[in-house]
C-alpha cells in the first residue's frame, strides 16, 4: 500500500487506499508501525478504524488500515466502492465469511457503479487461479502477480511411509485414514526425537560445531490438533525421559488460551544442554515465527468449527488439515540452517487425499450474519446473493437459516405480504441484529436485556462469549484445572459461564477506575487466570456496543432507587433474558440417568453421601488398600485438594475406592471458599474434573505375594486366619451421643446453629454430664498449663478452650492465617460444636490425666437438618437457606428446652422436625414462604421405615434385646474408618496399579428438548 501511496504522490493523483486486516490488533498495530517509519503522526495520513473506534476526522486520511467488518458495513452502507482509488484485503486465504461476502459485495459493485476502483487480493497460501477466474469478466482476466524471495536453507520433508520400521512397527498401522492420533501416533513423535538428537550428537563429531550450539538451534516444533493432545504429547515425552537419561528437553506449550507471559517461553533460547521442544496448535502455523526451531513433526491434523444448521449446534471437528495448512507448519523450518519436516502420514495419502484448501467458513459455520448482511445489501433475495459466493453454500443451509432467523424475530415470514420460505422481510430487530457485531442470539440477548432494563449486563455477557479465550492457563492438565475452577469462582454459585463473564468483567472495570498499574493487573490476572488481553477485548467490544445500542435508540430507562432491583431479582430477571436468547436450546437430564436414579447411587458407593463420595474403580481387595490411603489422597494434589479433606475408604469384596471429602467449612480456609449451587461439594467438581482430563491414575504398591509378611514384621494391624485386619479405634457406641433406634422425640438443646441445614443438638440427659465436666476442665489446678508458644498447638490437637465464662473441650481446627499479629487459633467446641477464633490466653493445654479420661469421649451433642424441606430459591440463591429462615430457627432455640422428632439417622446426622407452642418449624418455614416441601433422599427414607419398625415393635421387646438391636444399629449408622496408615517405602512398591476414575454416581448426560437436537449431549 506505501508503494501505491508514493507512487499517487509523485505522479499527483488522487489517492484514497484502505487495507483490511481479519484481527483488531493487526489493523492497530500495522497502522502505528507505518506511521512510526514514516515519521507520520497518528491518525493522520495513516490512520486505522476498528469497529466503532476511528480518529474523529478522516478527511486528511489516504492510508486506512480496518477490519474486514468495517469495511463490508461501509460498502453495504453506501452500496458504491468509490469512495475509495484502491481496495486492499489482506489475508484473503483465511476465507472467513465476512472476507467471502465482502467478495461478493466487491464483485457485484465492480460490475456495476465502481468499475475503476483497484482491488488488490493478498495472501501468503492464496489459490490464485480461483480468485482469478471468480473475478474475470469477458473483457480481462486479473493479473496474479507472485513474489517469490526464496529460502537461505533447504528443507527436507519425510513421510510416514520414508521413516518404514525405524518409527512403526507392523502392529501401529492402524487405520492411517481415520483422522486421529492414537497411542502409537505418540510413540513414534518420541522416536523421532530420539532419532533426531543421536542424528545431531554424530554430525557435532563430525563438524566444528559443539552439541550445545546444535542444541540452541535445534528446536524441535510438534504440531498437534488441540490442547488434550498436547499435554498427551507431553507425558509421553516425559516418560521418554525417564527412560532415557542422556536426552535433556525443555517441552513449552504454545496455544491460543495461554497468557502471553507463557507465550513469551516459545520465544526464548532454552537453558545450555537443553534441546526446546514446542507443542503448539495450528496458532503456531502463521501467527507466530520462531527462528530456532529446525525440525517439524506434523500429524497434518487440525479442529474446525462446524455447525449443524438444522439445530443450530456447533462443534469442534478433528479433521485432517489441508496442503496449505501442511506447507505454512513447513515454512516454520529451514530460518537459520537447513531444516527437516516429519510428516506423520503416508506420502500417497498427503497427495491424493488431502485437499488442497481448508472448507470455508461460509460451508461449515452459521449463517445467520451471512443473510442479514445480504438483507440490508437489498441487491437481491439471501439465496440470489450467496449463490455469487466463491464457495456457495448449500440451499439446504440458506433455508435453515431463514427459517432460524424467522424464529428469532429477525425476519417476517412473508416478503411484500406474501409467504416465501426462502426469504422474508427485514423486522426491526433484525436491523438491530444487522447493525450490531455480533451473533443473532447474543444480539437477541441485548434486545431482552433493554426490554427488562438489564442492557448493561446483557451487553457485557454478549461481548465476553464473542471474545475467545477469557480464562486462560499456562498449560498442563493442573494449570487447566485452575483455571476452569476460576470460573467457578467468578461465578459465584450460579453456575453458570454468562455470569462468570460478567463478574469477571465488572472486577477488571473496577481495576480500572482505581487505577491499578499495568503490573498489578497482570499479577491480579496470573492469580485468577484470566487473559488481560481477552478482557481489553471485551472492553473495547462493551465500548462499542454501548455506543452502537444509543445510535439504535436501546438507551437503559432511568430507575428509581427504590425501584431497583435486589440480587434476588436480577438473578431471576438474568435467567429470564438468558432463556429468551437462546431459546429453543434447553436441555434435560436424559431418561437413561433417571430410572431409579436414588437407589441405584447410593448402591453404587455402598451408602456412602453421593454430595461428597467419589471412587475409583479396577483396585482389587488383594492389594490391601488400607495401606496405600495417603498415596490416593496424593492424587488429588493436582486439582489442589488437601489430603487432610478427605477419607479413603474400601469395602469388603469390592474392587472401589471410596474417597469422601469433609463436610466442613472450617477446614480449609474460608478466603478460598468457592460457593457451587446445589448440596454437591465442590471437591466433587474437581476430582470429576480430574478423570476428565485423565482417566488413568497409576499407583505403585507391593507384590501381593509379600504383603502379609510386610504387616506382620512391623506388627502393623492383626492377621487372623491368613487375612490381614487394619488397625481400628475401639468404639463404645454405649457412649456415642446419636439419637437411639427407638427414640422417636427428644429434649434438649440446641447448642450451635451454622444455618436450618446444620445445627447441633445436646440431649437434655447428657446435661448431669456436661456440668460435671466442667466443673472439673476450670478447676484450679486444671488450668495451669498455659500456652506459651504457638508451636506447641498442633492442628487437631484437644485443648481446654473458653467458651462464654468456662472453659470447655475443644479441637484445635488451624491457625489463623494472619501475621503481624498475635497468634489466633479457630477451634471447635467438641460437646457443643460451635467453632471460635482465640487467642493462646483464651486456651490451656489439657493435663495428660484429662486426656486419658475424656480424649476418647465421643461428643455430647449430634448434628441435625431440618427433615423434608430445602431452601426456596426465591428467596436465597444458591441452594443456602435465608438469613430469615436461620434468625426464626435461632429464636426457637433461645426459648431453651425444645423437643425433636426424629426422622432419620444417615452419616451421623439426624434429620428433625422441631416441634414449637404452635406447632412444627419445618410446617412454619413452609408457610412463610421461607422454603419449600422436599422430599427426603432414598438412605433416610429407609433409615426412618426402619426406625418406625423398630419402635413399633419395642413393647414387644425386653431391656437387653433394645440393648443389642440399638447397638447393632449404631455400629451399622458409622461411617467407614480412614485407616491413614504410613505406606510400604517406594523401592517395595514395584507393582503398578492403574486406577479408574475418580467417577461420582450424580454424573448424568443431558439431551436436547428439540427433535432436531436428540442426538446431541
Amino acid at each position: 500500500p506505501q508503494y501505491i501511496l508514493d507512487e499517487a504522490y509523485k505522479s499527483g493523483k488522487y489517492c484514497n487506499i484502505v487495507v483490511t486486516q481479519p484481527r483488531r490488533i493487526a489493523a492497530i498495530s500495522i497502522a502505528n508501525r507505518v506511521c512510526q517509519e514514516r515519521e507520520w503522526q497518528q491518525n493522520t495520513v495513516c490512520s486505522f478504524q476498528v469497529g466503532l473506534h476511528r480518529p474523529n476526522s478522516l478527511e486528511d486520511t489516504r492510508l486506512l488500515y480496518c477490519t474486514t467488518g468495517v469495511l463490508l458495513n461501509n460498502l453495504i452502507n453506501n452500496k458504491t466502492l468509490t469512495h475509495y482509488t484502491h481496495i486492499v484485503l489482506d489475508e484473503v486465504h483465511e476465507r472467513d465469511q465476512n472476507m467471502d461476502f465482502l467478495l461478493i459485495v466487491v464483485r457485484r459493485l465492480l460490475a456495476t457503479n465502481s468499475r475503476h476502483v483497484k482491488i488488490i487480493l493478498m495472501s501468503a497460501t492464496i489459490d490464485a487461479k480461483e480468485l482469478s477466474d471468480y473475478f474475470a469478466t469477458t473483457n480481462s482476466i486479473p493479473p496474479v502477480i507472485t513474489t517469490n524471495h526464496g529460502r537461505k536453507h533447504s528443507i527436507e520433508k519425510f513421510y510416514r511411509d520414508q521413516l518404514g520400521s525405524i518409527i512403526w512397527n507392523e502392529e501401529d498401522v492402524g487405520d492411517q485414514y481415520v483422522p486421529e492420533i492414537n497411542k502409537h501416533g505418540y510413540r513414534a513423535a518420541v522416536k523421532i526425537i530420539v532419532i533426531i538428537d543421536n542424528m545431531e550428537r554424530k554430525a557435532a563429531i563430525q563438524s566444528r560445531l559443539s552439541y550445545d550450539e546444535t542444541l540452541r538451534h535445534g528446536a524441535v516444533l510438534i504440531f498437534l490438533p488441540g490442547i488434550h493432545e498436547i499435554d498427551t504429547m507431553a507425558e509421553n515425552i516425559t516418560c521418554m525421559l525417564e527412560n532415557d537419561r542422556n536426552i535433556k528437553v525443555l517441552i513449552v506449550r504454545c496455544f491460543s488460551l495461554m497468557t502471553p507471559e507463557n507465550q513469551r517461553d516459545v520465544f526464548n533460547p532454552p537453558p545450555p544442554g537443553f534441546r526446546k521442544i514446542i507443542l503448539a496448535t495450528n496458532i503456531a502455523e502463521s501467527s507466530i515465527t520462531v527462528p530456532d526451531v529446525s525440525y517439524v513433526i506434523d500429524f497434518c491434523l487440525t479442529k474446525v468449527k462446524v455447525t449443524d444448521t438444522a439445530s443450530s449446534f456447533s462443534s469442534l471437528r478433528l479433521t485432517w488439515a489441508s496442503k496449505a495448512n501442511c506447507r505454512q507448519r513447513a515454512g516454520r523450518v529451514g530460518r537459520l540452517r537447513s531444516g527437516r519436516v516429519y510428516r506423520m502420514v503416508n506420502k500417497h495419502f498427503y497427495q491424493r487425499e488431502m485437499a488442497e484448501f481448508g472448507i470455508p467458513e461460509m460451508l461449515r459455520l452459521p449463517l445467520q450474519n451471512s443473510v442479514l448482511m445480504a438483507k440490508v445489501l437489498n441487491m437481491g433475495s439471501p439465496m440470489e446473493i450467496l449463490a455469487l459466493a466463491l464457495s456457495p453454500p448449500n440451499l439446504s443451509d440458506i433455508q435453515n437459516t431463514i427459517l432460524l432467523l424467522k424464529e428469532v424475530g429477525a425476519l417476517y415470514l412473508t416478503v411484500d405480504g406474501v409467504y416465501d420460505a426462502l426469504d422474508g422481510d427485514l423486522t426491526y430487530w433484525g436491523t438491530i441484529m444487522a447493525r450490531l457485531p455480533l451473533d443473532t442470539r447474543q444480539s437477541r440477548l441485548i434486545i431482552l436485556g433493554y426490554i427488562f432494563n438489564m442492557l448493561e449486563e446483557a451487553i457485557i455477557i454478549a461481548a465476553g462469549l464473542s471474545t475467545n479465550g477469557l480464562f486462560a492457563h499456562d498449560g498442563g492438565r493442573t494449570h487447566i484445572g485452575d483455571s476452569f475452577w476460576m470460573q467457578y469462582i467468578f461465578a459465584d454459585g450460579s453456575g453458570s459461564d454468562l455470569v462468570a463473564i460478567w463478574r469477571v468483567y465488572l472486577t477488571y472495570l473496577s481495576l480500572v477506575e482505581i487505577g491499578h498499574d499495568q503490573e498489578s493487573a497482570i499479577r491480579w490476572a496470573k492469580r485468577f487466570h484470566v487473559s488481560l488481553r481477552s478482557l481489553k477485548e471485551i472492553h473495547l467490544l462493551v465500548q462499542e456496543l454501548r455506543v452502537r445500542c444509543m445510535h439504535l435508540g436501546l438507551i437503559p430507562f432511568p430507575v428509581n432507587p427504590s425501584q431497583m432491583m435486589d440480587d434476588r431479582e436480577k438473578a431471576i430477571m438474568l435467567k429470564v433474558i438468558i432463556a429468551g436468547a437462546f431459546y429453543p436450546n434447553y436441555f434435560t437430564r436424559s431418561k437413561d440417568t433417571c430410572a431409579d436414579t436414588d437407589r441405584n447411587i447410593y448402591q453404587t458407593i455402598s451408602g456412602h453421601d453421593p454430595c461428597r463420595t467419589v471412587y475409583f474403580s479396577n483396585f482389587k481387595p488383594a492389594y490391601m488398600g488400607e495401606l496405600y490411603t495417603r498415596r490416593i489422597k496424593e492424587l488429588f494434589q493436582e486439582v489442589r485438594i488437601p489430603p487432610e479433606n478427605m477419607d479413603v475408604t474400601f469395602q469388603d469384596g469390592s474392587q472401589k475406592v471410596f474417597v469422601t471429602f469433609k463436610q466442613d467449612d472450617w477446614i480449609a480456609d474460608s478466603s478460598k471458599f468457592v460457593p457451587v449451587s446445589g448440596r454437591v461439594q465442590s471437591e466433587v467438581y474437581k476430582a470429576v474434573m480430574m478423570r476428565q482430563n485423565r482417566l488413568e491414575r497409576p499407583i505403585h504398591i507391593m507384590n501381593p505375594s509379600a504383603f502379609m509378611s510386610y504387616v506382620q514384621q512391623r506388627g502393623i494391624g492383626d492377621v487372623i486366619e491368613g487375612r490381614w485386619i487394619p488397625p481400628t479405634k475401639p468404639l463404645n457406641v454405649e457412649l456415642l451421643a446419636l439419637p437411639s433406634v427407638f427414640d422417636k422425640t427428644i429434649s434438649g438443646l440446641i447448642t450451635c446453629i451454622v444455618s436450618c441445614g446444620k445445627f447441633f443438638f445436646q440431649p437434655q440427659s447428657f446435661a448431669e454430664c456436661i456440668g460435671n465436666m466442667s466443673e472439673i476442665f476450670n478447676a484450679p489446678q486444671q488450668l495451669r498449663n498455659y500456652v506459651n508458644n504457638a508451636g506447641a498447638i498442633t492442628k487437631g490437637m484437644m485443648v481446654l478452650a473458653k467458651r462464654d465464662s468456662y472453659f470447655q473441650r475443644a479441637t484445635v481446627i488451624r491457625p489463623e492465617n494472619q501475621s503481624n499479629r498475635q497468634p489466633m487459633f479457630y477451634v471447635r467446641f467438641i460437646d457443643y460444636g460451635d467453632c471460635a477464633l482465640l487467642s493462646m490466653q483464651q486456651m490451656r493445654l489439657m493435663p495428660r490425666e484429662l486426656t486419658e479420661q475424656y480424649g476418647d469421649l465421643p461428643p455430647r451433642v449430634f448434628e441435625c437438618r431440618l427433615a423434608m424441606v430445602q431452601p426456596s430459591s426465591m428467596v436465597s440463591g444458591n441452594n443456602r437457606w435465608s438469613t430469615a429462615a436461620n434468625d426464626m430457627l435461632r429464636s426457637v432455640a433461645k426459648s431453651g428446652l425444645i423437643d425433636i422428632e426424629v426422622y432419620s439417622l444417615f452419616n451421623n446426622v439426624a434429620a428433625v422436625l422441631i416441634h414449637m407452642r404452635d406447632g412444627i418449624i419445618n410446617d412454619k418455614l413452609v408457610e412463610l414462604m421461607l422454603c419449600r416441601r422436599s422430599d427426603e433422599d432414598y438412605m433416610s427414607r429407609k433409615d426412618h421405615d426402619f426406625r418406625l419398625r423398630r419402635q413399633e415393635s419395642a413393647r414387644y421387646l425386653s431391656s437387653a434385646q433394645r440393648q443389642q438391636i440399638n447397638e447393632e444399629y449404631m455400629r451399622s449408622c458409622q461411617l467407614p474408618e480412614d485407616h491413614d496408615l504410613r505406606p510400604p517405602p517406594p523401592e517395595k512398591c514395584k507393582t503398578v496399579v492403574i486406577l479408574k476414575g475418580p467417577y461420582s454416581p450424580l454424573e448424568c448426560t443431558m439431551q436436547c428438548i428439540t427433535r432436531v437436537g436428540l442426538s446431541k449431549r
